[in-house]
């Protein structure tokens, strides 16, 4: 043995010579490991196998052991040639790096939305367990495949395209897309991707985190057809209906308050009805809608005087009621008015005619 294997061995080479393997460096890979030596003495050639010994000290070592037998001048195999090579810290290294790549797994495998990571050419290098229970796949179905084998053609294309952008911008990609799950069902996904640089700064590849956003989706569209159809109940309704908040702020103006009031929503919703240009008498419905927010009562106002749309003089009927808005639970108003012109005056007709009867009646006795 040279220097550093009689260092390896703590033995001097006057006592390595003479000596087996099983002698130097004892164990039961040490008796496998002749037992190699002799079968590979038996027919010539060569062997290589790798090791776990301990030093003289106690400490383990992983070696590499490639041996070569040589021949004799007849050609006959005399004996061989042994070169160990000590990959202790080669070992560690990677037992280090699998650690950390089994922690770096059961990190993502613990975040509940899909994970993903592919290389520079789209090919999936892993993910999470939520993206397998999505896709209803086995890992290795995932890893080293790329998003036309996991998906529809189509969803694939649109996935390859934004993958595609992304590698070429480098950064950060967000965007709303559809994936397929397991049971063939077609789900609304937001994906947030960002590449990742490889040793020598060059992208190496991209992680995405999708998102399901499906039922947020449905419930966009159902307070959509709510709204459109609290729009077309507003419009049905022939008396003058204002909504405002806490604070004063209107956030509903119906058809007819426009033409009542001869003011469009698009004019008022959003502004402080106190700032509107309303062509009724301010304090009787000031005095209302104080009184609703203040103690939640609905206070009616008789012959409110108004301007109608023709520039003649007239009056309405004012009620204001109190609800609640959400999530402050603070007082805002509704305010419902209708044109009471004509009964007004009709009543003033009447009235009119009754003093003439009464005026006849009393002439007459006379």
């Amino acid at each position: 043995g040279n220097a550093a294997f009689e260092a390896s061995s703590r033995m001097s080479r006057q006592d390595l010579v003479g000596k087996r393997l099983t002698e130097v460096i004892p164990g039961p890979h040490s008796r496998a490991e002749y037992a190699a030596d002799q079968e590979l003495l038996s027919r010539g050639g060569t062997h290589t196998s790798e090791v776990a010994v301990r030093d003289g000290d106690g400490r383990p070592h992983d070696l590499i052991l490639n041996r070569a037998t040589f021949c004799d001048a007849d050609g006959q195999v005399a004996g061989l040639v042994q070169v160990m090579t000590d990959i202790t810290e080669l070992r560690e290294a990677e037992r280090a790096r699998e650690q950390q790549l089994r922690l770096l797994q059961a990190i993502i495998d613990a975040i509940p939305n899909p994970v993903f990571y592919k290389d520079a050419n789209g090919v999936f290098q892993g993910c999470n367990a939520a993206f397998l229970t999505m896709l209803g796949l086995a890992r290795e179905e995932v890893v080293g495949k790329t998003v036309y084998d996991v998906a529809p053609r189509d969803l694939a294309d649109a996935a390859h395209k934004m993958d595609a952008e992304l590698l070429g911008a480098r950064g950060q990609q967000t965007y709303e897309g559809r994936a397929q799950h397991a049971d063939g069902s077609v789900h609304d996904v937001l994906f947030s991707k960002a590449t990742y640089r490889g040793e020598e700064g060059s992208v190496a590849g991209l992680v995405g985190v999708m998102l399901d956003i499906t039922q947020l989706k449905q419930a966009e569209e159902e307070l959509r057809k709510a709204h459109a159809q609290n729009e077309l109940l507003l419009a049905s309704i022939p008396s003058i209906l204002i909504a405002g908040d806490a604070d004063g702020t209107i956030t509903a103006w119906n058809q007819a308050a426009e033409i009542g009031l001869g003011l469009r929503a698009s004019d008022v919703v959003g502004r402080a009805l106190s700032e509107c240009p309303l062509p009724w008498d301010r304090e009787p419905v000031g005095e209302a809608i104080a009184r609703s927010m203040g103690s939640g009562e609905a206070p009616c106002q008789e012959e409110v005087r108004y301007t109608r749309p023709d520039g003649s003089p007239g009056f309405l009927t004012v009620v204001v009621s109190p609800f609640i808005t959400q999530p402050e639970e603070r007082y805002g108003f509704v305010l419902a008015a209708r044109d009471v012109t004509d009964r007004i005056m009709l009543a003033d007709q009447l009235a009119q005619t009754h003093k003439l009867e009464a005026i006849g009646r009393l002439a007459a006795g006379i």
